[in-house]
């Protein structure tokens, strides 16, 4: 899909990349009918969109990101007004329930499955300049993220071998989350520690599979704790002994 003269991205429509920290495996699955359009089209509107704010130097506090310098940020949810938003943000979500559904039994997972409606999920798009393309080492608090860039540069941790590798470019990646890891009491692959790496302009769009915000949630082997997804964003910090765990 061309996004202008001298921008173009394509998406492999045979490649969901599963990063698995447990076994140090990356496989590939099939992705649904959609998902490839889906992550073309946002990665072009945000190109345009991002492009369109730096030349007129727009200050639009709600996709300034503050917390990392060069990068700017836009999120969507499940009330966008913007028809072909809420189609691709539609898409991508059914996407990332296919995968829960694929990967665990669902004795295994009943705290997710009373989130059925995973209302809480964002869509976000994040911009990086050619001066600051690059993203500190983390993990996502989400459940799992969706993930597809303009370029490349993102690159994982293997804890094993304890040192980096690249995600190949042109995939759409799935990496599980530290509220997976949590609430599947371990039965999901640890949190994918990830960074960006990159000396190019470079846009991704992210999907942030998460729990319903105000769903309570029963917490494995905390003696019982009862929480819910807004409070531990909030903290940004889980309970004991989640939270060097997951991290």
């Amino acid at each position: 899909m061309g996004c202008g003269a001298s921008y173009e991205v394509t998406i492999r429509d045979d490649a969901l990349t599963w990063i698995s920290d447990n076994d140090n495996d990356i496989t590939l699955h099939p992705l649904n009918s959609g998902v490839t359009e889906a992550f073309e089209y946002l990665i072009c509107w945000g190109m345009e969109f991002f492009n369109k704010s730096l030349k007129h130097k727009t200050k639009n506090p709600s996709y300034e990101n503050h917390e990392i310098p060069g990068r700017q940020v836009v999120a969507f949810d499940c009330n966008e007004k913007d028809p072909m938003i809420k189609k691709h943000y539609n898409i991508l979500l059914d996407q990332a329930i296919d995968i829960l559904k694929d990967s665990f039994e669902a004795e295994d997972c009943k705290e997710l499955w009373k989130m059925a409606s995973f209302k809480s999920s964002i869509l976000r798009l994040n911009f990086y300049t050619k001066e600051g393309s690059t993203c500190p080492p983390h993990t996502d608090t989400a459940l799992l993220t969706l993930l597809a860039d303009s370029c490349g540069g993102l690159q994982v941790y293997d804890r094993d071998l304890k040192k980096w590798g690249d995600v190949p470019h042109g995939h759409v990646t799935a990496f599980p989350g530290r509220f997976l890891y949590c609430l599947t009491d371990g039965k999901s692959s640890r949190p994918t520690r990830h960074r960006v790496v990159s000396s190019k302009e470079r846009i991704s769009v992210s999907f942030f599979l998460r729990p319903d915000e105000d769903a309570p949630l029963q917490i494995p082997r905390t003696d019982g704790i009862v929480t819910t997804y807004s409070e531990i964003n909030k903290n940004r910090k889980f309970p004991d002994p989640w939270e060097e765990l997951t991290k």
